[in-house]
């Protein structure tokens, strides 16, 4: 920590990180706390060190890698109303008090709200007194960002006193040993919701990254047989980006799984569908860093045979009696494709079948005796 020389040092006998810092809100400045009152009183200087680590507007304040280690009972007192703080990088409130104090030592303490936000961490960690230690002592409202509050062992010390408004998905880790910060990890929503209680010794709680789930179909729109359907669901915003768990369904019903790649795309082909209209829609559930998050359906997907025509043309025999030739001809396979054609075409006289056959890919040829007329049905 780099340290002014222009601070009165034989005026306090002790070098400025021996006191707790104040930040009052109405001044908008920090203040050493000279008095150790926790108070601000006008012994109280006016600190103003680690300046590219820290600035404040209106009742915010902006903290970038700012950090305060101090044997005082409180490493930051807040004054004068509700503070905004804006956290980028690490910061660090800690009381490296050790010893029988009998006074409650914290990291942070605000008689009012305090709300943080922004992408980085803030750490606050209470004093190893024989009295009562907190990492924070307030209202805390973590908007996003993350923040590990620790206590000393003693007496009721826990993490955090007062109260915990956390954001609507968040994940927490809680530990009843101080010196492992590791603990148990949970999650929320999906987890049990963070109840903050004596047992806790450290706390942990990290907002989750917002994510947006996209889905598309090709082809788009609709399907002409014969040929697939291919999903593809973009997820953007996720930490880390790839290798995320997408679930797909088709008409409501679970239908496979794809893996997101470095792009955050995922696909799953759905194979050769029967017509008929579909719905399809993906799905990912969130883990410890990010939100679920579910993609728009994709709605009204119509699978269709392709279009036919048949023709009847009858070949006559040369005198009354003789054989006719009835030839069936499918057409309308599409430009390019030529499946086999599968099923049955049945002639008929009048209403009385006269033989049914399988086509052989696209001519359906079959033989008949003419008594008044044939016609063929698919």
């Amino acid at each position: 920590m780099q340290e002014r020389l222009t601070y009165p040092l034989l005026r306090w006998q002790k070098p400025p990180f021996m006191f707790g810092l104040i930040f009052d809100v109405s001044n908008k400045k920090f203040y050493l706390n000279i008095d150790g009152t926790n108070t601000l009183t006008a012994n109280d200087l006016e600190y103003a060190d680690q300046t590219s680590n820290w600035n404040s507007s209106n009742n915010t304040l902006y903290l970038n890698n700012f950090v305060w280690e101090t044997p005082a009972l409180v490493a930051l007192t807040i004054t004068g109303g509700d503070l905004n703080m804006n956290i980028e990088g690490t910061n660090s409130f800690v009381s490296t008090l050790n010893g029988a104090a009998t006074s409650d030592s914290y990291g942070i303490s605000s008689n009012d709200a305090l709300n943080v936000s922004g992408s980085g961490m803030l750490n606050a960690t209470g004093g190893a007194t024989s009295a009562r230690s907190a990492g924070i002592n307030g209202n805390l409202i973590i908007t996003d960002g993350t923040v590990t509050a620790t206590s000393g062992t003693a007496g009721t010390s826990q993490a955090i006193l007062g109260s915990v408004t956390p954001p609507a998905a968040y994940t927490y880790w809680t530990n009843t040993d101080p010196s492992d910060p590791g603990g148990a990890g949970m999650t929320y929503p999906g987890g049990t919701p963070y109840s903050y209680s004596t047992g806790d010794k450290f706390v942990k709680l990290m907002t989750k990254n917002n994510l947006t789930l996209t889905l598309t179909a090709s082809p788009d729109g609709s399907l002409t047989l014969p040929g697939d359907v291919v999903l593809t669901a973009t997820l953007a915003g996720a930490v880390p980006l790839d290798g995320q768990t997408i679930t797909f369904t088709v008409n409501g019903s679970n239908a496979g799984t794809g893996t997101t790649d470095g792009s955050g795309a995922a696909t799953y082909t759905v194979t050769s569908p029967a017509a008929g209209t579909y719905s399809f829609g993906a799905t990912f559930a969130g883990d410890a860093n990010n939100v679920p998050a579910t993609a728009q359906d994709i709605t009204g997907y119509v699978v269709s045979r392709i279009a036919s025509d048949m023709s009847l043309t009858a070949s006559a025999g040369a005198t009354f009696n003789d054989d006719v030739t009835l030839t069936a001809m499918v057409s309308g396979m599409g430009a390019g494709m030529k499946p086999a054609l599968t099923g049955t075409v049945t002639f008929m006289q009048g209403g009385d079948t006269l033989a049914t056959l399988t086509p052989a890919a696209h001519r359906l040829p079959s033989m008949c005796r003419l008594v008044s007329s044939c016609r063929p049905i698919i």
